[in-house]
């Protein structure tokens, strides 16, 4: 996935409030962020606001952990599962790109009333990073302090 080579470029001081942005001048087309279920929107994804300015070396389990997702919250969104759309948009699913570069698709829970969960339904998917050792040593912080802060 492109999008995390130019994550790596940044060394993590992408500023999630401007990813769409960044990603590209980096992307070979301008409609490379654009879904094809959601043609309205300029991008169809946010990106995971919980990995701001953490350089992609420094995680632990980068195939579990979500950078980008698909959102109806427009260019430049960030955040985390409450900006997935109401709705999946395949199927009962959605897609995902994680930290290690690898795009999957992914159901969603259902609720017993028919709604749609703001979760896939997988339990190995994680939406906060979990810093290795050094990583976090390197970062000043502790995943323990990123967590509380």
């Amino acid at each position: 996935m492109q999008l995390t080579r130019v994550w790596e470029d940044q060394e993590g001081q992408w500023d999630a409030c401007q990813w769409c942005d960044v990603a590209m001048q980096h992307l070979p087309s301008d409609n490379v962020l654009a879904c094809p279920a959601a043609p309205e929107l300029e991008c169809g994804y946010a990106f995971n606001a919980a990995v701001d300015g953490l350089p992609r070396r420094a995680l632990d389990r980068p195939s579990d952990l979500i950078i980008i997702f698909e959102s109806d919250a427009g260019w430049n969104a960030a955040g985390g599962p409450e900006l997935l759309p109401d709705e999946p948009r395949h199927l009962g699913s959605d897609n995902y790109g994680f930290a290690d570069g690898h795009a999957q698709w992914i159901k969603r829970k259902q609720n017993p009333d028919g709604t749609w969960s703001k979760e896939p339904d997988t339990d190995w998917v994680i939406w906060e990073p979990v810093l290795k050792e050094s990583g976090a040593q390197e970062q000043g912080t502790s995943s323990g302090d990123r967590a509380s802060g």
